[in-house]
């Protein structure tokens, strides 16, 4: 019956503030669902709890100013080398010696084409941060 009754009534009890059990640090300023970058701006720490400080005295300030944000891009890149790393490894293991040259080859391959890629990252402009309204504290409309 529970579960009938929150399904049906889910967009009621739906959480966006990113703190539904009142928490006291930071990961519970976050929007929710969290945003890519976390915080548009990194919020300053003064205390132990700075989140539950700043909710106690209901004071979370606005931002005083939006950067843009750099964020890495994703990349398989990672995986392949860890698969030829196995490879090479069991190989070495077993002395194929083929397969041990293909995954130490293959790896090296990877970690260069990684390398010298000059698109690793992408940007979010600060005009969207102050679109979406996040403040210092990470809470948005995200």
């Amino acid at each position: 019956i529970q579960l009938i009754y929150s399904i049906i009534n889910r967009e009621q009890y739906r959480d966006v503030s990113g703190d539904p059990w009142n928490g006291r640090t930071l990961e519970w300023s976050v929007s929710s669902p969290p945003p890519a970058y976390n915080f548009a701006i990194i919020p300053e720490v003064s205390g132990k709890d700075p989140f539950w400080e700043s909710k106690k005295a209901k004071q979370i300030s606005p931002p005083k100013s939006y950067q843009d944000i750099v964020l890495p891009k994703n990349t398989p890149a990672g995986l392949f080398i860890a698969a030829f790393a196995l490879a090479f490894g069991f190989a070495a293991i077993w002395h194929i010696w083929i397969l041990a040259v293909i995954g130490l080859l293959g790896a090296i391959v990877v970690i260069i084409i990684r390398l010298s890629d000059d698109h690793t990252d992408y940007v979010i402009p600060k005009a969207k941060l102050m679109m979406s309204g996040n403040s210092s504290s990470g809470k948005g409309t995200a």
